[in-house]
């Protein structure tokens, strides 16, 4: 929205994930210095006034403004939420933390806050006012140098809050309304010829149209969103048209109720003018859109909007002309086009759909199209497309959590319990375990889930899994598992052609009586699930089996087994291309190897591990990656170097609330008692701590980090690494280091940190001596 003199700089972005701005920010210099100076003398500060005032163009503005002041800046959208239940899951995704075992998720939102001063901004806080309320208040008491600024239509009612009303844009008063070089120092007039210029090309004024276009922004109250939609017409209609029907709009204003708020008197005058001027086919299909939640696609419109006067074909031409009117907005990044209405607009295409009688009609159909795509999704996502399914079900999350609200409230348990279910690998991997917890245990406890027989079992099924992968083993969660899992394994066996669905059931039962210490009940159900996979012949079943054997053999200390079912697993979910299940058995493979002393391996397996991936990227399986390393550098003796990466492991996995069974974790303890014995307590301890503070990307870059540092430096005369021989050899070919950093998939700092062990192993000091003596000593090949 608009809001300037000159257009300011965008001040550079903090630590934090503050969006950009992608327009032009007008006028505000005094509600800025305002709200920057409110922002110093208190801790709540809520921006209030009518949808469209320009609240979250101020908010973001003064953040970014203000952000060289605090540590970090946060920025938190909540228009698309709603349900107030999951106001602190979108705090913790905006920060990028997840629940742990035994921490709420408040607790881990406060954790990363900390108390180097952050700033927190919660826009579209008016729909969870008692939600955003009672977060607020429970961080600010957590975090004492933590300061938030919110957005809403009204206070959030918290104790030392300070509420300051965000005003209309400034107007040129009468005598100036109709002179051209006036209209430039008054902010409504000023934001209407900006827009006005950038949709029509070539627009000018003149004293009629500078008269008009006053007339236009003083009837609209300097609402900014009002004044962008009636700018956006100057595209097809001249400002004096623009003028002539907006008076007609506001007609009706003026004679409704004057008990009606003034956002709902302004705003719905400016929408009931926009929508209006739409032909009926336009009214449909924008009222239809608003039943979306967080965008969409052409395809899901072209679904959920077709029908009732709307052919399908339609609907590419029509939702155009929407996007031309400024009614539909459009996100280019990421490839395909993802459409949106801003939040004030979709209330009001809500507002008409609900008046049309379509309302029931269009959000059943836009609940069965997500559910389509959900189970799509489940079956996409045990395939080589994982990466790309997981993406795309983030960007559809509102649209999916819309779609599991609408089967709750209607009743219907059996789609419910299905879409959820398809949905608990996304949850798992995107590490949103209590949501998916709740969606579940919420279906499961609807009338008629328990006639819903195979449905219910998958449910089930994929409730204990998910537990599974978030229990709080000490706080009973193992037995939760093991019920949910049997449950579902009793209707399974009761129906007939589910066998690879009891051999993944089996599966599930064999790794919790694997982390519990059963390892003759892990074996039977094992090899159970083993022997129903090869008569099934389910080849991506079989490879799991086979992985999960060969970790109840590690466990258990039978390395050649171990080895057997590892290697075959590992070859098997190549085939079938399961990236994460990968990961994890190639993990597995890194345990193994350094159980047996093989550092070579180990670091072999390691590399096929990150292969093609960023650890950024898959978070849950991040803390494995970690972990990996940390044993690989116990087993090159580099102690210091294994405890920092299990100290960020430690830390990465309890903010994304992955949780490793006790049998693992003892496993795992084992592995560093020689890395603690080396450096003893207090350095060992200190170590373990400096790899805690380790941010995500900084931990990524160190376990990547091949070249030794510090204290683990090779002495000279020590012989170079397979990694240090394969940098000097791209030297040799005449690379650059960044030109090596980007064959290796390294950073450049890597490089030269290679570069400089090599020097000092050689006893050289150049780059080509280096290369001349490692070639006369054969060590290139």
């Amino acid at each position: 929205m608009g809001s300037g003199g000159g257009q300011a700089e965008a001040p550079r972005a903090p630590r934090g994930n503050l969006p950009a701005e992608t327009s032009s920010f007008v006028g505000r210099e005094r509600e800025l210095s305002e709200v920057r100076a409110l922002l110093a003398g208190t801790r709540l500060l809520t921006l209030t006034g009518p949808g469209g005032c320009g609240k979250t163009r101020l908010a973001l503005r003064a953040a970014r403004e203000a952000a060289g002041g605090f540590g970090g800046a946060w920025w938190v959208e909540l228009a698309s939420l709603s349900d107030p239940g999951l106001v602190e899951q979108a705090v913790a995704g905006a920060l990028g933390v997840r629940e742990a075992p035994g921490r709420s998720l408040v607790g881990a939102c406060a954790e990363r806050l900390g108390s180097g001063g952050a700033l927190l901004v919660l826009d579209n806080c008016e729909h969870l006012v008692g939600a955003c309320a009672a977060l607020a208040e429970a961080l600010l008491r957590a975090c004492p140098d933590l300061k938030v600024l919110a957005t809403s239509r009204e206070a959030l009612g918290v104790a030392g809050e300070t509420v300051w009303p965000v005003p209309a844009l400034s107007l040129p008063p009468p005598e100036e309304a109709a002179d051209p070089g006036a209209l430039a120092r008054y902010e409504a007039t000023r934001l209407f010829l900006e827009r006005a210029a950038a949709a029509a090309p070539g627009f000018g004024l003149t004293e009629r149209s500078a008269a008009e276009v006053s007339r236009v922004c003083r009837r609209l109250d300097g609402i900014p969103l009002a004044i962008e939609l009636a700018a956006a017409r100057t595209r097809v209609l001249s400002v004096g048209q623009i003028a002539e029907r907006l008076e007609g709009a506001l007609r009706l204003l003026t004679g409704g109720s004057r008990t009606a708020s003034p956002r709902q008197r302004t705003l719905r005058a400016t929408m009931d003018w926009s929508y209006g001027l739409l032909p009926e086919g336009e009214r449909a299909l924008f009222r239809r859109l608003a039943a979306f939640s967080g965008g969409f696609t052409l395809e899901a419109a072209e679904e959920v909007c077709s029908g009732e006067g709307i052919e399908r074909g339609e609907v590419l031409d029509l939702l155009s002309r929407l996007v031309d009117k400024s009614l539909v907005v459009v996100d280019r990044r990421g490839g395909e086009p993802r459409y949106g209405l801003l939040e004030t607009v979709r209330q009001y295409g809500r507002e008409r759909l609900e008046e049309s009688g379509e309302g029931a009609a269009v959000a059943m159909r836009h609940a069965r199209c997500f559910l389509r795509l959900a189970e799509e999704a489940g079956r996409g996502m045990l395939g080589p497309r994982q990466t790309a399914w997981l993406g795309r079900l983030e960007r559809e999350h509102a649209n999916l959590r819309a779609a599991l609200a609408w089967f709750r409230e209607e009743g219907e348990a059996e789609r419910g319990l299905g879409m959820a279910a398809a949905l608990v690998r996304f949850w798992w991997y995107r590490g949103y375990y209590s949501e998916g917890r709740a969606w579940l245990e919420g279906f499961l406890e609807l009338p008629g889930a328990r006639e819903a027989g195979a449905v219910r079992a998958r449910a089930l099924h994929a409730l204990g899994a998910l537990i599974y992968r978030s229990a709080d083993w000490a706080g009973g969660d193992a037995e939760v598992v093991r019920s949910r899992l049997e449950e579902s394994l009793e209707i399974y066996r009761g129906l007939p052609g589910e066998e690879p669905r009891v051999a993944a059931v089996l599966r599930d039962l064999g790794r919790l009586s694997a982390q519990t210490g059963d390892r003759e009940t892990a074996r039977s159900f094992l090899e159970e699930s083993l022997r129903l996979d090869q008569r099934s012949g389910n080849e991506h079943g079989l490879a799991l089996s086979r992985s999960y054997l060969g970790l109840l053999y590690l466990l258990g200390g039978d390395l050649e087994a171990a080895r057997e079912h590892l290697e075959a697993g590992l070859e098997a979910l190549r085939r079938v291309g399961d990236p994460e299940e990968v990961r994890t058995c190639l993990w597995f493979l890194i345990m193994l190897a350094c159980e047996r002393g093989d550092a070579a391996a180990a670091r072999a397996h390691a590399a096929r591990m990150v292969e093609g991936a960023s650890l950024l990227q898959y978070r849950y399986a991040a803390p494995l990656v970690l972990h990996a390393y940390a044993r690989l550098a116990v087993e090159e003796g580099r102690p210091a170097r294994a405890l920092r990466l299990a100290g960020a492991a430690d830390r990465l996995g309890r903010s994304i609330g992955t949780s490793v069974g006790p049998a693992l974790r003892d496993f795992l303890r084992r592995g560093l008692e020689p890395a603690w014995a080396a450096l003893g307590e207090e350095r060992g301890r200190a170590a373990f701590e400096a790899g805690r503070a380790l941010s995500l990307r900084e931990a990524a870059a160190y376990a990547l980090e091949e070249g030794p540092r510090g204290e683990e430096r090779g002495p000279a005369g020590a012989p170079l690494t397979p990694r240090e021989l394969e940098v000097l050899r791209l030297v040799g070919e005449g690379m650059t280091d960044a030109q090596v950093a980007g064959r290796l998939f390294v950073s450049t700092r890597t490089v030269n940190a290679h570069l400089r062990s090599i020097l000092r192993k050689l006893g050289v000091r150049s780059r080509a001596a280096a290369v001349r003596l490692a070639q006369e000593r054969g060590l290139l090949g």
